[in-house]
């Protein structure tokens, strides 16, 4: 996996100091493009990403923390949208509007 994402940073004329979450998103996406089934998920190079950046050679996660329970919910949907069902960030976004009308229509909280 470290040799993938090494020689897919040298590919794209980028360093360590440049893989941003969105860079880590389209390395994630090319590996399964390549028709990888293995490693295509942000939990699958969490160890890396955790190494380089406890080496400081890598910028910190830029990810919000969620304010409510519901958003927490749709995060979690959307990781699980994005790095297990492998589907387009447009296929996402839609999916992710239809959810959020959701627990809009229960009753109660």
């Amino acid at each position: 996996m470290l040799a993938d994402l090494s020689d897919w940073l040298s590919a794209q004329g980028l360093s360590t100091v440049q893989l941003t979450d969105e860079a880590l998103q389209e390395f994630l996406w090319a590996r399964r493009v390549a028709g990888r089934r293995v490693g295509v998920s942000g939990r699958a190079v969490a160890p890396i990403l955790g190494f380089l950046r406890g080496l400081g050679v890598t910028p910190p996660s830029t990810v919000v923390v969620p304010a409510t329970p519901q958003e927490a919910l749709l995060v979690e949907y959307s990781r699980y949208l994005e790095d297990e069902r492998g589907l387009a960030a447009s296929t996402v976004v839609h999916y992710l509007r239809c959810a959020r009308l959701f627990p809009a229509s229960l009753p109660g909280h």
